[in-house]
């Protein structure tokens, strides 16, 4: 096999640097998609989360009146 000249390897190390800078360029843009995505997703799991303690708030707040209102009945005797 012949040896290649240095001509010939740095032409080679130009094209892998080129293909690694390309690589880097599109990770970065699906790097900004996920970011994008993941901004939207956790807005939708946060909207969630405060849907669910306010209901947990409602559940409570609700089950302390229907217990003053059920003990008011029994005490004037049902």
């Amino acid at each position: 096999m012949p040896t290649p000249t240095n001509d010939v390897i740095v032409e080679k190390i130009k094209g892998l640097e080129e293909l690694i800078n390309l690589k880097f360029e599109i990770n970065g843009k699906d790097h900004d998609e996920i970011l994008k995505h993941q901004k939207m997703t956790n807005g939708q799991v946060q909207r969630n989360t405060n849907y669910r303690y306010y209901l947990t708030g409602v559940i409570a707040v609700l089950s302390i009146i229907f217990s003053l209102v059920i003990k008011q009945v029994l005490a004037q005797g049902g």
